[in-house]
Parts: C-alpha cells; structure tokens; sequence
C-alpha cells in the first residue's frame, strides 16, 4: 500500500486517477477482495484505501504476534551480536511506541548466552549504546582469554 501511495504521489494523481489505478497492483486475494467491493466504495478513495486496510493489513495486535517478531527472535549461534541487535532494530520499527528499555531487555533476553553475559556486564542504557558496543562485543567474543567472557 504504501508503494503504491508513493507512486500515486509522484503521478501527482488525482481521486479518480488513484481509484482507477489501484486494482492494477493488486494480486491474489487482494483482487478477489477488491472485484467482490461495492461501486460506490471503489469510486471513494478514502473509502477504498480503509476498507483495504482493514481486510489485508496486518493490525497492530497482529505485528506483536508475528512469526518473526522482537519477542519471539533469538539470536543464533552463528550470528554475531551487532548483526542480531540491528535485525532485532528492524524487527522493533513494526511495534508502534515500543519503549526503549522494553526492547533492550527483549535484545538481551534473546541474545545467545555468551553475548548476554557481556551484555549485562557493560550495563547497556539503551538499543542505540548497544548497536554502538556490539562490534567491540563481538570482537570479545572472538578472543577466549579475555577475562569479561569467563
């Protein structure tokens, strides 16, 4: 949707240009959905773009539970803390006014055991400080005689 809004934007459409545009992006039950809308909503812009978000967008509940979502993705053994941080960054952009400490403790929560360890020894204020640090964890991370890692 927002694709399309921006394409719209930069036609410089009008309603009637908008209304007549939007089905041709349109794909699989999204078509189904919109062949089955009534004239008058089809010829409404307001009306259209409402009625398609709440038959195909997700809602705000639907983002907290998510397959891939901040509270449900761990990091993986393989992957290094500054890549987990700045995926679970991206992951947290879909929950509207997510607080920052809530998802600091998600992020740590969900970090493999050694990298929560270092986690919790720097005393992170927030995700930012954290994106900042994870190189110089992973760099830790990488060299066992470190004394922060036993």
């Amino acid at each position: 949707m927002l694709h399309f809004k921006r394409f719209a934007d930069f036609r410089q459409m009008r309603a009637a240009e908008i209304t007549a545009a939007f089905p041709l992006f349109l794909r699989d039950d999204a078509i189904e959905w919109y062949e089955n809308l009534p004239a008058a909503t089809k010829a409404d812009v307001s009306q259209l773009m409402n009625s398609f978000k709440k038959y195909l967008c997700k809602s705000q509940l639907d983002a907290l539970f998510d397959a891939e979502s901040a509270f449900t993705r761990a990091q993986q053994p393989s992957e290094s803390v500054h890549e987990y941080v700045a995926q679970m960054r991206k992951l947290s952009k879909r929950i509207p006014d997510l607080d920052d400490k809530v998802l600091l403790t998600v992020v740590i929560r969900g970090c493999y055991h050694r990298s929560r360890r270092k986690l919790t020894l720097f005393n992170m204020a927030n995700l930012s400080q954290t994106l900042t640090m994870s190189p110089n964890l992973d760099r830790l991370q990488k060299s066992p005689a470190c004394p922060l890692i036993q």
